[in-house]
């Protein structure tokens, strides 16, 4: 493997525990979230519209501040999550753009016999990295992500595995907890997965430059 399996799986704990705003900053989709489908049998369908549209972005938003928190801490800086949100509502269009054109790919891939809306998932997995780490554009990030996981994927259909496995086991117990526990699952999963997946990320492309300039 071009990355050590047991790091990407294990460091993710010790920089949640480093640095708090990490699970900060789930907190806030999950609370909006859980605001919106407390009035499903209130309000009206155009209002749930609106209100999950906004819990999409808010959830994109997080995203990518996920993604920027755990590169800057992984270069041994710091920052707070009012930082990561301004500097990925700077790349805030084109979050919006692939992840439009990511939910496309897969619609259409579901219907499509389903294996091809997971193949697709697959190979967009590094979108949010390559936009919010290198600056590309939507479709400059897709293909990218796409490139990366082609020349990776055995390492990586093997890293998806035991990753799972490691959410299962974590988020079962968790979900178990009398009304919080699926709230409290989410809070700590969606900070360990994309902290795993950005340093996936980061050692593939390390791996990939060392491999062009020889």
């Amino acid at each position: 493997m071009k990355f050590s399996l047991g790091e990407v799986l294990v460091e993710p704990l010790d920089i949640i525990s480093r640095n708090i705003d990490f699970l900060i900053l789930p907190v806030i989709p999950a609370v909006f979230n859980a605001l919106v489908e407390g009035l499903n049998h209130h309000v009206g369908s155009i209002v749930m519209f609106i209100g999950r549209l906004i819990a999409f972005v808010i959830s994109l938003i997080v995203s990518g501040a996920l993604v920027y928190m755990t590169n800057e801490e992984l270069e041994g800086r710091s920052v707070r999550y009012t930082e990561a949100i301004n500097y990925t509502l700077e790349v805030f269009s084109d979050l919006l753009v692939a992840s439009t054109i990511i939910a496309l790919g897969t619609l259409i891939g579901l219907v499509l016999f389903v294996v091809p809306g997971l193949l697709w998932l697959f190979l967009v997995v590094f979108t949010i990295q390559e936009i919010v780490l290198q600056r590309k554009n939507a479709v400059s990030a897709i293909q990218g992500s796409i490139e990366l996981v082609k020349e990776n994927a055995f390492d990586l259909l093997a890293y998806f595995i035991v990753l799972i496995i490691v959410v299962i086991v974590i988020a079962v117990p968790l979900a178990l907890i009398p009304i919080v526990g699926y709230f409290i699952a989410s809070i700590f999963l969606e900070p360990y997965t994309s902290i795993s997946l950005t340093m996936v990320y980061r050692a593939l492309v390390r791996n990939s430059q060392s491999a062009e300039v020889f």
